[in-house]
């Protein structure tokens, strides 16, 4: 196998790291997709993040 250089390694970090965020943002925007939200709308958005924060930390979406 080849042997990358210090250049080659950054670029495949970045490259890693782009891929990285792509997916997540796919993620994002199934999540989105499949609840059928409107993240165009700043509230809709909103009120997404906090559903999905909630249920991440096992509270329900009312608790304070």
């Amino acid at each position: 196998m080849r042997k990358f250089g210090s250049i080659g390694l950054k670029l495949l970090k970045m490259f890693h790291i782009l891929m990285i965020v792509l997916f997540l943002g796919g993620i994002l925007s199934s999540f989105a997709l499949l609840m059928k939200l409107d993240l165009s709308d700043f509230d809709d958005g909103f009120v997404a993040y906090k559903t999905f924060n909630t249920a991440r930390n096992g509270k329900s979406a009312g608790a304070k």
